[in-house]
């Protein structure tokens, strides 16, 4: 007959968050002929199947049992496997992996998503708009007006007095 183990045999999740999935945790399942025939070799070959499965919110990722172990010798033969969990509801889960007729309990929590809080809008400040300060008048030149030959008289100019003299 073939001993069987499967380690661990309990695995604890621990909190995960609703609809995201956790990392994965390994299983190792391993058949060991006991020998009690000629030579070491087991007494019979024993086929052991390895169906693999899970139960509650727990999934295998990868299965690296083959479907069907045979023991023909006291090498122990070796598979692994790996687990998640994917919670669907806030709570504590409980579940199972199973290999080969054995069983490892599965506990988890599900965990509510963060609250997500949109950033705080702001009101657009408004500067109004630049005052501007008109430009200074331009003073009139005194000398040749174009087209003409005269200075600017003191009436001309608006002034009361002569182009760079004073009265």
């Amino acid at each position: 007959m073939a001993a069987r183990t499967l380690n661990p045999p309990t695995a604890d999740y621990g909190n995960q968050q609703v609809g995201t999935t956790s990392v994965v945790k390994g299983f190792v399942f391993t058949v060991t002929c006991v020998p009690g025939g000629i030579g070491g070799l087991c007494a019979a070959p024993e086929v052991v199947p390895t169906e693999v499965a899970t139960t509650g919110n727990f999934t295998v990722v990868e299965n690296g049992c083959p479907p069907v172990i045979v023991t023909p010798n006291v090498a122990p033969v070796v598979c692994a496997v790996t687990v998640a969990f994917k919670p669907t509801a806030i709570g504590p889960f409980v579940g199972s992996l199973k290999i080969g007729g054995l069983t490892s309990a599965l506990t988890g929590t599900g965990t509510p998503a963060p609250v997500v809080t949109p950033p705080a809008t702001t009101t657009p400040t408004t500067t109004p708009p630049a005052t501007t300060t008109p430009a200074p008048k331009k003073k009139k030149k005194c000398g040749k007006r174009k087209g003409h030959g005269a200075k600017r008289s003191a009436a001309a100019s608006g002034r009361g007095k002569r182009c760079g003299k004073k009265k």
